[in-house]
């Protein structure tokens, strides 16, 4: 099931409470009742797309700014045809909605063996895989497409660049080895550096606007893994720069573990984290890149804390987006300290109508759509993370002429008189600290409210499947 709900986003930087009340960014909030991440949207705001990872692994979902839906994302059969039940991820979207991720297909499943997952792009409802350095090897992941750029030429990602053999169950099997990062140009494949990746190899997770800067982690022979920057074919180690098992008095016996999940659309800032003990007890970080790399290995002391909290996204304006390590508390880090979203953004709500972020993992280039999550109860068995779409829509709100259309509803504001255009289930108005003072049926289209006192009211319209909040300013 789809909901959708309306808010209001007092800006930042405005200051005085008729300016707030004068000036007000509608947000909009989609969600969709099954575990998923979102963790892509697209640069000009209208796609975003996510997966699951950890209860449902292989479902992927893909929502459209058109029409506010979710879309369920699988893997192929053997006839190539996208069937529940197949596996399928999905991290990255073009301008023109083509995503990528990787997919169960069974179309180039050998007999007796189970069916390779691979790279792939999505468009329109199907898959095309992408070339890879090896043979696929059956039953086993042969790499992820991570993201792709605005044009959708670049795609970048991590592929398997040998075969290993293992003991399994009493028997001998051919299994992916070591990973290395890769970038499709064109549907080209090649290898972003010559490096000589140890233990399980490498894995990307973010690119700059123009493909020249990668990030994600490097694992060290003894399984250590390390925060990592790819650039001009250097790979830059940050905090994990030696193995554990190298120098075990540095690392107090523990192998260690982190990565980076963002980098700036310029190329000169990431983040991420970093655990030295792969405990849990993980510490955010964000690193300045230099415009020229000197040096391939960066100690803690030349990283910028961000504390207890993971940076995820970043956004134009250099702002840092960051997580706790349980996937909640979503904050926005500026000049070094960490602002709930809630407080950053002063959103303004009425009881439970507000739909909580809980990690924003992609903003696009206008800084209104961003791809999230909020953690939903499943009961008994505990909770789980849910798809969630933020957009900050266009319009302004206050006592002007104002009007907000979408799915078909129309919320207009003008001269106190509030108007409905489309069918709804029923209209109230309540003060800001959750008091209803006005209530009407779903016959009624258009309210009077300058028989209310002066001062600021959210007007809640109920629609199937959820409902929109619309602030005004009553004089």
């Amino acid at each position: 099931m789809r909901i959708i709900s309306t808010f209001t986003f007092a800006a930042a930087m405005l200051l005085g409470a008729t300016a707030v009340a004068q000036e007000q960014t509608v947000a909009s909030f989609y969600t969709y009742n099954q575990p998923n991440v979102m963790y892509g949207v697209s640069p000009n705001g209208q796609y975003a797309v996510g997966c699951d990872e950890g209860v449902l692994t292989g479902m992927a979902v893909y929502w459209s700014h058109e029409t506010g839906k979710f879309t369920d994302v699988f893997g192929v059969n053997a006839d190539g045809v996208m069937t529940e039940g197949k596996g399928a991820t999905l991290y990255g979207v073009a301008n023109d909605g083509t995503a990528v991720g990787n997919f169960v297909n069974e179309a180039i499943m050998e007999e007796g063996k189970a069916a390779p997952v691979v790279p792939g792009v999505y468009k329109d409802g199907k898959w095309t895989a992408l070339e890879l350095l090896i043979d696929p090897l059956p039953g086993d992941a042969n790499g992820w497409a991570r993201k792709i750029s605005a044009d959708g030429r670049i795609i970048i990602g991590t592929v398997t660049m040998e075969e290993k053999t293992e003991e399994f169950q009493g028997s001998t099997r051919v299994a992916a080895g070591r990973k290395v990062p890769v970038m499709w140009i064109d549907g080209k494949i090649r290898r972003i550096d010559e490096w000589e990746y140890q233990g399980q190899g490498a894995y990307i997770r973010d690119m700059s606007d123009d493909g020249s800067v990668l990030v994600g982690w490097t694992e060290w022979y003894d399984g250590s893994r390390a925060p990592s920057v790819f650039k001009d074919g250097k790979v830059i180690r940050l905090c994990g720069t030696t193995p554990a098992r190298d120098d075990v008095d540095k690392w107090d016996g523990w192998v260690y573990e982190g990565q980076l999940f963002t980098v700036s659309g310029d190329g000169t800032r990431c983040g991420g984290y970093f655990d030295r003990t792969a405990q849990g007890g993980i510490k955010g970080l964000v690193w300045d890149i230099p415009a020229e790399i000197t040096d391939t290995l960066v100690e803690e002391s030349e990283v910028t804390s961000t504390g207890s909290y993971s940076p995820t996204a970043m956004d134009a304006e250099g702002r840092v987006y960051t997580v706790g390590a349980m996937g909640n508390g979503t904050n926005v880090w500026v000049d070094g300290e960490n602002m709930p979203f809630v407080d950053y953004y002063n959103v303004v709500s009425n009881d439970d109508t507000y739909v909580s972020p809980a990690g924003i993992y992609d903003v696009d280039a206008e800084m209104k759509t961003f791809a999230t999550t909020s953690i939903e109860s499943a009961g008994g068995m505990g909770s789980y993370n849910a798809p969630l779409v933020i957009v900050f829509e266009d319009t302004k709100v206050g006592n002007g002429v104002t009007s907000v259309e979408t799915d078909g509803l129309s919320l207009s504001y003008a001269g106190n008189r509030f108007t409905v255009t489309g069918e709804h289930r029923g209209i109230e108005v309540y003060t800001t600290n959750g008091t209803q003072v006005m209530q009407a049926g779903p016959a009624t289209n258009d309210l009077d409210l300058s028989t209310l006192g002066g001062g600021i009211y959210l007007v809640k319209v109920s629609v199937d499947g959820g409902f929109k909040v619309m602030k005004v300013l009553v004089d």
